[in-house]
């Protein structure tokens, strides 16, 4: 998963690169100082591009929770090791058993336990939504024994209970990945998922009536789409209006402040809302095929990377393998 992730980077600075490519002759932002007054000779062509950019990862997190189809604050453990026909996510181990969760905690605070795991090796990390692991419980880390958390959202304000070691998210909504190791296909059924099925989450409140951005931007099926297609197939202003919701649950860093701002000139951020209509019609035409553009430079850069199975990457291809 990590070589993914930094093949995925090493891709957005290509394209950051080619962004001259993508319909745009102006300066670029380097070298210059990280200040309000740096978006002079950018245009809002130039800054939406970079937004599309900076979103990519808590969308892609929430799209991703979307494609799971289950409840928040719930596990979901997989009963067999992934094949080529996995989708969710890219690179997966197929030498770990996987235990999701997607936390929501704007909800309320969440009770997480771990069973004591003997000698069996195991990490369950916990991202941010934009993809940080803030806190990974496991063997490398906290040990094998019996381990209770209380996992609450950046707001929350109240007492922890006994016997509980407090765990701060910095977003609201966040995502438990776990993985125990697998010896063989009788190791799994034997042992590893009688392991898994002692793992438990908690809500302290009552769920919340209240739908989610994704509710109103994605499709209520994804059929045999990947996450990936269903992002691609947003419209700019959808990509965007989730995005700037997300935000509103899901505050950026403060070292991201210069984006941040930016970002806000052309309608993107919490509580804007985006639309293409504001443009003058040389930036609307271009806005056009944005979207269709950086992928070009995203699949290009990494089709030809054997860790990925190209299904992931693009429409048309599904028969390379890990």
């Amino acid at each position: 998963m990590k070589r993914t992730i930094l093949l995925f980077v090493a891709s957005c600075i290509q394209l950051i690169a080619f962004t001259g490519c993508l319909a745009s002759d102006h300066e670029s932002m380097e070298g210059q100082v990280s200040t309000r007054s740096s978006v002079v000779n950018e245009t809002p062509l130039d800054i939406i591009r970079q937004a599309y950019l900076f979103a990519m990862p808590v969308v892609y997190m929430d799209v991703t929770r979307t494609s799971y189809s289950i409840p928040d604050n719930y596990f979901y453990t997989a009963d067999k090791l992934p094949d080529y026909n996995y989708k969710n996510v890219v690179a997966v181990n197929i030498d770990t058993n996987y235990s999701i969760a997607f936390l929501k905690l704007e909800d309320g605070p969440v009770l997480f336990e771990i069973p004591d795991m003997g000698d069996r090796y195991y990490t369950y990390p916990i991202m941010d939504a934009w993809t940080n692991n803030f806190v990974i419980p496991g063997t490398r880390l906290t040990g094998n024994g019996a381990q209770n958390y209380f996992v609450s959202g950046p707001d929350w304000v109240g007492e922890v209970p006994t016997g509980y070691t407090h765990i701060v998210s910095p977003t609201n909504l966040a995502w438990i990945d776990g993985r125990v190791q697998v010896n063989s296909p009788a190791d799994l059924d034997e042992v590893v998922l009688p392991l898994q099925h002692r793992f438990s989450l908690t809500s302290v409140n009552p769920p919340s009536t209240a739908g989610r951005p994704s509710d109103k931007y994605l499709p209520a099926d994804f059929g045999d789409k990947s996450v990936v297609q269903v992002i691609k197939e947003l419209a700019l202003e959808d990509y965007f209006n989730y995005f700037n919701e997300l935000m509103e649950l899901n505050t950026p860093f403060t070292d991201d402040s210069t984006i941040i701002w930016k970002m806000e000139t052309v309608g993107i951020g919490a509580g804007q809302i985006f639309s293409i209509d504001v443009f003058d019609s040389e930036t609307q035409q271009a806005l056009q095929t944005l979207t269709a553009d950086i992928y070009t430079v995203l699949d290009g850069a990494l089709a030809g990377q054997p860790l990925f199975w190209c299904r992931y990457l693009t429409s048309g291809c599904t028969d390379r393998r890990l």
